[in-house]
This record gives C-alpha cells, sequence and structure tokens, in this order.
C-alpha cells in the first residue's frame, strides 16, 4: 500500500504506519482541524487538533488493522501495523 493522498494539499504517511503518523498541509482551516481517527466498526479512536502545517500523531498504541482518517471533511483509508 502506498501513501495515501486524500488531496493534493494534503498527505498522511506512512501508509502502512507503525508508530507515527505523518500529516502535512498546505492550509490548515483553524474551523476545521480535527484530525480523527476510527476503528473499522466505526469507532473513534484517536482525536488530536491539529496547530500547523506538519504534524506528527502516535499511533503506537493502537492495535493492527484497518482505520479510517477524516481531516477537513475528507476520509482516507489507513493501516497500522506493529
Amino acid at each position: 500500500i502506498e501513501n495515501e493522498t486524500i488531496q493534493s494539499s494534503l498527505n498522511i504517511y506512512p501508509n502502512p504506519a507503525t508508530a507515527l503518523l505523518h500529516i502535512s498541509t498546505q492550509q490548515l482551516d483553524p474551523a476545521n482541524n480535527q484530525f480523527l481517527l476510527f476503528d473499522a466498526i466505526g469507532k473513534l479512536v484517536l482525536q488530536q487538533t491539529l496547530n500547523q502545517t506538519n504534524n506528527t500523531v502516535s499511533v503506537a498504541h493502537l492495535p493492527n488493522g484497518i482505520y479510517w482518517c477524516r481531516l477537513n471533511n475528507k476520509v482516507a483509508k489507513l493501516v497500522i501495523v506493529q
């Protein structure tokens, strides 16, 4: 699986992720800057406010699996492997 580009100005990588997830965006909407991560059954497992264009989020505490991430009303699939 390659890095998933949600839109041209937003990248979430690496995919699959292990301990850290990098979120890079060219612009961040202050009114909509919540990074949400849901497990395969739709349960919210991580929520983090992003305050800059390059962010690092720890996913080391999450079990292996398929997740869905949401930012700026865009959704992408993410795989976590430890």
